[in-house]
């Protein structure tokens, strides 16, 4: 089964969903590749992928052409990261509408 990190929803329906790379259960591969699933199969304008160590520049280009957005989250200091992420949630709040 695939699993998004979070999915928000609107009306019974998927509008986004968002994974992260750097669980210690699954290889970037895997991330990506249930990111642009979930983008297929649930017919998504909005999939991201989050980042809290630099990607590799072949993830960062295999993730653009799939028309996933990749949000590098490495050069936040660990204080700063609960005001991101509160601004990714609004952001998706809005998607929702």
């Amino acid at each position: 089964s695939r699993m998004a990190d979070l999915v928000v929803k609107a009306y019974g329906r998927v509008v986004a969903a968002v994974f992260v790379i750097g669980v210690p259960y699954k290889s970037t591969a895997d991330v990506v590749s249930e990111a642009f699933w979930f983008k297929i199969h649930e017919n998504l304008d909005h999939v991201y992928v989050l980042s809290l160590s630099r990607p590799s520049p072949e993830v960062a280009e295999l993730v653009k052409s799939l028309e996933i957005e990749l949000m590098d989250l490495s050069d936040l200091r660990e204080e700063e990261l609960p005001r991101r992420l509160s601004a990714i949630a609004d952001q998706l709040r809005k998607i929702a509408g």
